[in-house]
Parts: structure tokens; sequence; C-alpha cells
């Protein structure tokens, strides 16, 4: 039974710059690398190396499987930078305490290829850096507004700044209205200054309609393709429905899967 996962993010020390062959080789030699136990998690990109690992009652393998990365890179040259590792303890049992892990800070939260994942599993952190992140962009706004059409307004918008809030939108599909609120206000920031405070024109796409519909898009498509990596994730069809996934809280009902297995069973109009 899971009591408990522990995220680990370990990047390691390697600087690829200067050579045309030298990532080439590094993703030979990392690629190399394999978790000790099959239920383990193990993510690479670039230099990054992540690790998701439940902890069960009968064992604990968090040790075991940091270790495996130690002697790892100890065999291949390689070196952990430590001062830039961290893991994060995800526990909704009670009475659970964190897993000690030597020489490694914990963290609430920890930005994984700029996605901020919370030890509460919620979007809050995630949407609040977003939306901060957005709003210092809208200075260059301001600036080049005097010199662009409406229409290149809207694209730089589009590339600039809307592009930081719909990144790796499908994963938070089902936002509270607390964080779909804060989304929309960036948006809302913006028209104010393409149109006239107050202007209710739908020159912009609405960020709720796209989001959902890049989801139910994601969500279909993983469906019917069997190499793709959340096949095995989406329910099974039954007399032209998915199979609803039992969900005992709401945060796990407005997350990605059973959201959407809602929604496309309830043939549900997207909001606009």
């Amino acid at each position: 039974m899971v009591l408990a996962v522990l995220l680990l993010l370990s990047p390691l020390v390697y600087r690829p710059q200067g050579s045309v062959i030298g990532p080439a080789l590094f993703n030979i030699v990392i690629g190399k690398l394999v978790a000790v136990s099959s239920s383990t998690g193990l993510f690479k990109f670039a230099d990054d190396l992540s690790l998701a690992i439940p902890i069960f009652y009968q064992s604990n393998n968090v040790n075991l499987e940091i270790e495996n990365v130690h002697h790892f890179c100890r065999n291949t040259g390689l070196s952990l930078n430590l001062q830039k590792s961290y893991f994060m303890f995800i526990s909704f049992v009670k009475n659970c305490f964190p897993v000690p892990v030597d020489n490694i800070a914990e963290r609430p939260c920890l930005k994984i290829l700029g996605i901020t994942l919370s030890n509460d599993l919620k979007w809050d952190t995630h949407i609040s850096n977003i939306c901060k992140l957005a709003c210092r962009r809208f200075y260059a706004i301001r600036i080049i507004r005097p010199f662009l059409s409406n229409a290149q307004l809207i694209l730089f918008y589009n590339s600039f700044i809307r592009s930081i809030l719909e990144y790796c939108s499908p994963l938070f599909v089902g936002l509270n209205f607390k964080n779909i609120a804060c989304l929309n206000r960036v948006q809302r920031r913006f028209h104010n200054l393409l149109c006239f405070y107050g202007c209710h024109c739908e020159c912009l796409a609405s960020l709720c309609f796209r989001r959902l519909s890049s989801s139910t898009s994601l969500f279909l498509g993983a469906s019917t393709d069997t190499n793709h990596s959340l096949y095995n994730l989406i329910p099974t069809k039954l007399h032209n429905t998915f199979r609803q996934p039992y969900s005992r809280t709401e945060l796990r009902r407005r997350s990605f899967i059973p959201f959407l297995t809602e929604l496309i069973n309830n043939d549900t109009e997207l909001p606009k």
C-alpha cells in the first residue's frame, strides 16, 4: 500500500556548451541510468533529473534510489549538485512524517520544466507565479503600444504573455474560481490597454475556452493512440462513454482525467 510519494530534483553538474558532440555523448551516458524499482518514475531532461518515488509500508526505497544515482554518477565521472537538489514530500495520510534525506533540502514546492508542483497538489502557487511573470511583461507592451496596430498588439500579447498563461494548461484544466479569476485578470488588463476600460468585445479568445479545448483534444487523442504516453491512463470506454474514475475528494475530481471524463461523457458545452 502506498503511503506517500517523494519527488527528488537532482541537477547534474555538466556544461555541454562549446562542444557539438558533447550533448549527444552526455545523453548516451545518462540514458543508461535506470531506477532500482519499477514503481519509481525517473524523468530526464538536459542536465536535470527528477525522481518520483512511492513509499510503501513494507519497505522504504527512497534512500536506495538516491544511492543508486550517486553510484551511477561516481562510475560515469558525473557529480550531483546537492546545493540545487531538493525533495518534496507528498502525503494525505495523518501522522505521516517525511523520510529523512541526507544533504538534500526539503521544499513545499518544486519547479520542474516550468511547472510549479506543490506538496498539497494544488495549483495556487503555480498560477500565482505565472500571473506575476506575465504582469512583469506588461511594461514592454506599454512601450511599443504607440507604434503598433491593434492586430499587431494582439499578436505580441499572444506570443509574449498568453503563451505563459497557457503553458501546459491541460494539466490545470479543472481550476477553481479563484485561479480562473487570477488568469482572467491578466488578460483583462491587456484588454483594457487595447480597448477602453469596460469594453466587452471579443477581440481576445477566452482563456477558459482555449484551455478546455486543448485539454479535450489531448484527452480524445490519447484515448485512440496506443503509442501515446497517456493512453494507459485514459479510462476504458463502455457504450460510447468513458468509465468515470472514482473521486473521493474535490481535488481529485477536478484533476485532468476525472474532470475531462465527466465533461466528455456529459457532452457539456465548453464555456465561452
